[in-house]
């Protein structure tokens, strides 16, 4: 998951002695469920109470894995 206009998309995923991002979780070469960030925009809007993403958030912590919407499903990339 990712919203529109996040800064991360500019640092580097690189790895080195267990500093740095490491692996860029969204890409499709770590093979992650990916959700949906639908109508998030930056980086922390993700968290903002009556998102979407906040909702899939709430889901996949509470183990509710089929209440989360997938950005497979709405073709988001």
């Amino acid at each position: 998951m990712r919203a529109s206009g996040d800064w991360i998309t500019a640092v580097p995923h690189l790895g080195f002695s267990g500093l740095g991002h490491g692996a860029d979780p969204v890409s499709k070469a770590f093979d992650a469920h990916r959700l949906t960030a639908q109508r998030a925009s930056g980086h922390g809007s993700c968290f903002t109470p009556g998102m979407g993403s906040t909702a899939n958030l709430a889901a996949v912590g509470t183990g509710d894995y089929g209440c989360a919407g997938s950005a497979r499903q709405l073709r988001v990339s």
